[in-house]
C-alpha cells in the first residue's frame, strides 16, 4: 500500500470507529468542549483584570513643585531633565493658571479662590512611569533621583497607594499562574481518560492486528485522526459554550464589572485559537493514551 492508500485507509478506520463508538467520541468532544470553553473563560477575565490593574497603575504619578518658568525655552529645558531621568515616561506641564481652575472646578465654586493670584501657586510637572518602576522600590528610586533636581521644591507621591498596588498585582499574577496551571492539567488529564475509553473499547481490535504484524504507526494513525477530529468538534463546542456563558454573564454582571466580559480578540480568531488548541489536546491525548496503552 502507498502513502495516499494508506491515509485513505486511515482516514476511513477513524471514522468507522467514530461511528461505532458515537457516545464515546461525544462524551469526549462534550468533555473536551467544556474544558477549553472553562480555560478560556478564565484567561478572559485574568486579561482584563490584569489590564484593569494595569490602567490603575497608570495612576501612579508622581508630582514635581518648582517655580514657574519665565520662558518657553527654560520650560522646554526642565521637562527634558525630568525625561531624562530613569524610569519616567512622559512629564506633563500643569502651570500655576492650570492648577488654580482645577482646584475651582474640583470644589464646585470659585467663591472659596476669589482674590487668589495664580501667581501664589507653583508650578508643576506631573510625571507618570514605566510599568517596570512603578512597585515601591523602584518608585522610591525614582522619586530620589527627581529630587536631586536642584530647581525642584518639592515631589509628592503616594507611596501607600503603591505598596497596595504592587501586592495586588503580585497577588493576581501568583493566583493566576497556581489556578491556570490547575485547570491546564485537569483538562489534559480530562482529555487523556476520555479518549483512553476509546482505545479501551477497540482492545481486541489492536491486539489483532499487532499479532498480524500491523507496525505501531499502522495502529496508532487512525486515532490519532480521531483525535484530530474529537479536537475540531472540541473546539467548535468550546465556542459556542463560551459565547453562551459569556453572554449569560454580560445580562447579570453590574455596569461596573462589564470591563471583565471584554474579549480580547474576535469571534473568528478565538475560534480559529480554540479549534488549534483543540486539535493540539485530542492529538496529544491520543498519543499519551496509545504509548500507555501500547506497553501493555
Amino acid at each position: 500500500m502507498g502513502p495516499v492508500s494508506n491515509l485513505i485507509y486511515f482516514v476511513k478506520d477513524a471514522f468507522s470507529s467514530l461511528r461505532s463508538n458515537t457516545l464515546t467520541a461525544l462524551f469526549t468532544s462534550v468533555t473536551l468542549g467544556f474544558a477549553l470553553a472553562l480555560f478560556a473563560l478564565f484567561l478572559i477575565l485574568f486579561m482584563n483584570l490584569n489590564l484593569a490593574l494595569d490602567n490603575l497603575g497608570d495612576k501612579t504619578n508622581v508630582v514635581l513643585y518648582f517655580k514657574s518658568p519665565t520662558s518657553s525655552s527654560e520650560l522646554k529645558r526642565l521637562s527634558t531633565l525630568v525625561n531624562a531621568v530613569e524610569g519616567v515616561s512622559s512629564a506633563e506641564y500643569i502651570s500655576a493658571s492650570s492648577a488654580l481652575g482645577e482646584l475651582k472646578n474640583e470644589f464646585g465654586g470659585q467663591d472659596l479662590f476669589e482674590g487668589i493670584d495664580s501667581a501664589m501657586l507653583p508650578a508643576s510637572f506631573e510625571v507618570a512611569l514605566e510599568p517596570e518602576y512603578r512597585d515601591p522600590d523602584s518608585l522610591a528610586d525614582v522619586v530620589t533621583a527627581l529630587k536631586r533636581l536642584k530647581w525642584v521644591d518639592s515631589v509628592e507621591y503616594s507611596a501607600e497607594w503603591a505598596t497596595r498596588l504592587s501586592s495586588v498585582l503580585k497577588f493576581v499574577e501568583l493566583a493566576a499562574l497556581v489556578f491556570g496551571l490547575f485547570l491546564a492539567i485537569a483538562t489534559l488529564f480530562i482529555i487523556i481518560n476520555t479518549i483512553r475509553l476509546t482505545v479501551y473499547a477497540r482492545r481486541d481490535e489492536i491486539e489483532v492486528m499487532r499479532l498480524v504484524g500491523a507496525s505501531n504507526f499502522f495502529i496508532k494513525a487512525p486515532f490519532f485522526i480521531e483525535g484530530v477530529v474529537q479536537g475540531l468538534c472540541g473546539g467548535l463546542i468550546s465556542l459556542g459554550l463560551l459565547l453562551l456563558w459569556h453572554w449569560v454573564l454580560a445580562a447579570n454582571v453590574p455596569d461596573y464589572l462589564g470591563f471583565m466580559l471584554v474579549m480580547p480578540v474576535s469571534t473568528v480568531t478565538l475560534l480559529v485559537m480554540l479549534v488549534l488548541v483543540g486539535v493540539a489536546a485530542g492529538v496529544a491525548g491520543s498519543f499519551i493514551s496509545m504509548a500507555k496503552f501500547m506497553k501493555v
